[in-house]
């Protein structure tokens, strides 16, 4: 009799939990048939090209009433996609998307959801690869351009250009780095061009193989590129040196700069220095009686023992995006103090540096009246006379300067 009534209370308990799981529910369901149905177009590609705006109309059945429809990508609700509909079974919502050059290799699973007016919804996927639209410009750079030149010549021909879609601008690189006074963005005809090439070479050209990169950008964002190399012949002439005095602190000092750019001739504080990391050549620290006064360049590999994440926070030397390899030969007692004030022009550094000798990364035990040459990753040459050294890590180091222009 016992197991009868326990039987029953079972059977009880489960049709309990069942009513009440069956009243609470309250999800939308999902269900897909002929009365509801996304229909998607056969004609729609699976790739669509970067820049180029994907649209097309889809047809939506709702047997029930059609309450709305949108788009999700990767889960998410895109923001501007959800239509609503009222008093209608049967509806058109255009599909729209356009992918940037930075979509380009990406895979996107675009899901087209609709609501019937039960609650009910029923979806379609629209899954499409993102990839570059071919490139239609044509760069015709003259056979007769040179090939050779001197110095403070005038390099002048026309380039032909052709594009199929309009031309957004056309610029000149010469080794990487843009000619602003060449960038041509306003065109007659947007679809071909005789652009002027024109160039004069300077002191710094000499001997160099000059690159140009003819740059050519449509209007979807697309890019060509041509190239055009000329060796200038002909040797650089001496240029008088920039001469200056810097003060460079020990770690501890805070009120002149431990890391000294040859670009601007400046010392900077530790605090932002990383984002300036590409500008900085050397760096200065005290440390104990092994190495005292210390000049390093930033990828010295103890710098960042000195300048770390505790004392520096985000600025420490282990994480600054780029850590020049200055290199550095300290020249006494063959170059003297004497030696230094005499110099004037940029061309002596470079001998001193060439007939130096083996170079280093840091350059310790420094005293009064030591001598310096270094060249940074550039290639510009310096040269520091040492003029007074700190009695500890809060003082800085007095140093003349003599830099290449």
């Amino acid at each position: 009799m016992k197991k009868l009534i326990l039987y029953f209370a079972v059977i009880l308990l489960i049709g309990t939990v069942s009513l009440i799981t069956s009243c609470e529910k309250t999800d939308v369901v999902e269900k897909s048939n002929a009365n509801f149905r996304i229909n998607i177009p056969t004609s729609v590609s699976d790739t669509i090209f970067a820049n180029r705006p994907v649209s097309f109309d889809v047809e939506v059945i709702a047997g029930a009433g059609l309450q709305k429809v949108e788009v999700r990508k990767d889960f998410q609700l895109i923001d501007g996609t959800v239509k609503t509909y009222t008093d209608t079974k049967t509806g058109t919502y255009k599909f729209t998307f356009t992918a940037s050059k930075f979509d380009i290799g990406k895979k996107f699973n675009f899901v087209i959801v609709a609501y019937d007016t039960e609650g009910s919804t029923t979806t379609a996927n629209y899954v499409v690869n993102v990839k570059a639209a071919p490139v239609f410009i044509d760069i015709k750079i003259p056979t007769t351009a040179p090939a050779n030149t001197i110095l403070y010549q005038d390099i002048n021909f026309t380039v032909d250009v052709t594009s199929q879609l309009a031309m957004k601008s056309i610029q000149v690189l010469k080794n990487g780095v843009e000619l602003p006074s060449l960038t041509k963005t306003t065109f007659a005809n947007p679809l071909t061009d005789k652009f002027a090439f024109l160039y004069t070479t300077t002191d710094d050209d000499a001997g160099q193989t000059l690159v140009f990169t003819i740059l050519v950008t449509d209007s979807e964002d697309k890019e060509k590129t041509a190239t055009y190399s000329l060796f200038v012949k002909g040797e650089r002439p001496p240029r008088a040196v920039q001469e200056y005095t810097i003060l460079m602190g020990g770690q501890n000092n805070t009120s002149n700069g431990q890391f000294y750019s040859s670009a601007d001739g400046a010392t900077y504080l530790r605090a932002g220095v990383a984002a300036r990391s590409a500008s900085i050549d050397l760096l200065s620290f005290v440390s104990g009686a092994a190495t005292g006064v210390n000049i390093t360049a930033p990828s010295f590999a103890n710098a960042p023992v000195i300048y770390t994440t505790a004392n520096s926070g985000v600025d420490a030397v282990a994480s600054w995006p780029v850590r020049n390899a200055t290199q550095m030969i300290r020249l006494n007692p063959t170059v003297t103090p004497a030696n230094f004030a005499a110099l004037k022009m940029d061309k002596e550094i470079e001998a001193m540096f060439t007939a130096g000798g083996v170079t280093t990364d840091n350059v310790n035990k420094i005293v009064a009246n030591d001598i310096i040459v270094f060249k940074t990753v550039k290639g510009k040459h310096g040269l520091m006379l040492i003029k007074s050294i700190p009695a500890n890590n809060a003082g800085f180091i007095t140093i003349d300067v003599k830099m290449q222009p």
